[in-house]
């Protein structure tokens, strides 16, 4: 991969969260699940997301250091809501960083093998078109 940064400062519906693990430790699978608790209870107290995984060694590359957080939501507006609850925040004394990541990157770079991106990526833009496409005739403009 050429030197392209892997976050955008545009929203997305994709957001790592970093800083809150100190890569030089172990993550143990209690520590693993603590962090995925404590994570899911805060999204979930101001938005909806799709999924959220922590980053065991087993899935730690560049980018996806061990113990951050990608959380998956299900559009920008809760990609930020969830971004404004913890960013600049203290967690384990340290102090929260999110980051935007985009759509490409997150399923080609990150987590290719999670799903089929493209069509997730086709019917998404289709929905969004029905949602603000005229409803009648008579929304139609001249």
């Amino acid at each position: 991969m050429n030197a392209i940064s892997l976050k955008t400062l545009t929203p997305s519906r994709y957001v790592k969260i970093s800083n809150i693990w100190n890569r030089d430790m172990d993550l143990t699978e209690e520590a693993m699940k603590e962090l995925e608790e404590d994570f899911t209870s805060e999204m979930n107290s101001v938005t909806k997301f799709k999924s959220l995984l922590v980053i065991t060694k087993e899935k730690a590359k560049l980018g996806a250091e061990l113990g951050s957080i990608f959380v998956e939501f299900w559009n920008e507006k809760c990609a930020q809501q969830g971004v404004k609850k913890v960013k600049g925040r203290i967690y384990d004394g340290c102090e929260i960083k999110t980051c935007y990541i985009e759509a490409s990157l997150y399923n080609e770079h990150f987590f290719p093998d999670s799903a089929d991106y493209e069509t997730n990526e086709r019917l998404e833009s289709e929905r969004d078109i029905q949602m603000h496409a005229p409803q009648s005739k008579a929304e139609l403009p001249d």
